[in-house]
């Protein structure tokens, strides 16, 4: 099942692989944490939200110059010896995935949503179209979709602001994509092919609530942590927290799945967990005296 969250599971392992070499007090873990954040890099950049946390744990700790340097060259030098071998097999210096116009288009252009919509690349006159698309190279494509999104988030700050507000509840909203792998019930597909659409896709949100249960308590404890332990949110307790937002933040920058949240659980959940017992031993020490 986990299999079906696509690049999420290589990715978080090679970002949290990242994450706890750069806490070790050795310079020789910030070598193999940097290899891990490069190796993370060439499927995702929002791996930026680990390194950051990393730097900024490396600050709090006081650690040396060499350990930053340790944990940056290699990283800065593992992508650029990956972007010149591109270069030479096919052009172009690309170290990361070539979505980043594709996905960013649909979020800053007039008739943009919360939502992806595919439908912009298909017609004349929609802001994803690209007259004979199939025989422009993927990389200048993308360059061109990420010009375009540019120039419209330059005239409607407000508006792409607004859009990336609203995808955080919808990021959030339920935790059951595994499932689906299972339970083929309302799916997405089936919903929109539906004769009655708005009941299929209401019962099809039913349907995810229901599956989302133990993610819904798993969400309270963790804004109730939040709240109780609010005092240590800016200690090195809470430099997983920057993880999330800073994770939240870029991943709300273009359309949102419901998987993509999933990196940024395990912090969600340490913290829930804490929360949960502190309360038990609390209540373990109460009943024995």
């Amino acid at each position: 099942m986990p299999l079906h969250i696509i690049t999420e599971v290589p990715y978080l392992f090679l970002c949290l692989l990242g994450f706890i070499f750069t806490l070790q007090d050795k310079p020789a873990y910030l070598i193999a944490g940097g290899v891990a954040y490069a190796l993370a890099y060439t499927m995702r950049p929002l791996v930026l939200a680990f390194l950051i946390a990393s730097l900024v744990y490396l600050f709090i700790h006081k650690r040396k110059l060499v350990y930053y340097f340790c944990l940056l060259f290699v990283y800065g030098l593992l992508l650029f010896a990956y972007s010149q071998y591109n270069k030479s097999n096919c052009g172009y210096g690309i170290v990361s995935s070539t979505t980043g116009g594709y996905n960013l288009i649909m979020t800053a252009n007039d008739g943009a949503t919360s939502i992806a919509n595919f439908s912009i690349y298909q017609q004349p006159g929609q802001p994803g179209y690209i007259p004979n698309a199939a025989c422009v190279p993927f990389a200048v494509k993308d360059s061109i979709w990420k010009a375009r999104s540019v120039v419209w988030i330059r005239h409607h700050p407000v508006r792409y602001a607004s859009l990336v507000a609203k995808r955080v509840p919808r990021l959030y909203s339920a935790d059951c994509w595994p499932l689906s792998s299972v339970f083929a019930i309302n799916t997405m597909s089936n919903a929109l092919q539906s004769a009655n659409q708005t009941k299929a896709l209401r019962e099809r949100r039913i349907v995810q609530g229901i599956e989302s249960i133990t993610y819904y308590l798993v969400m309270l404890f963790f804004l109730l942590a939040l709240y109780e332990e609010r005092r240590n949110i800016f200690s090195d307790k809470g430099t997983i927290l920057l993880i999330v937002l800073l994770g939240t933040g870029g991943t709300c920058l273009f359309p949102v799945e419901l998987r993509y949240h999933y990196p940024y659980l395990f912090a969600i959940t340490i913290w829930a967990a804490a929360w949960v017992s502190a309360k038990m031993r609390e209540r373990s020490s109460s009943h024995s005296r």
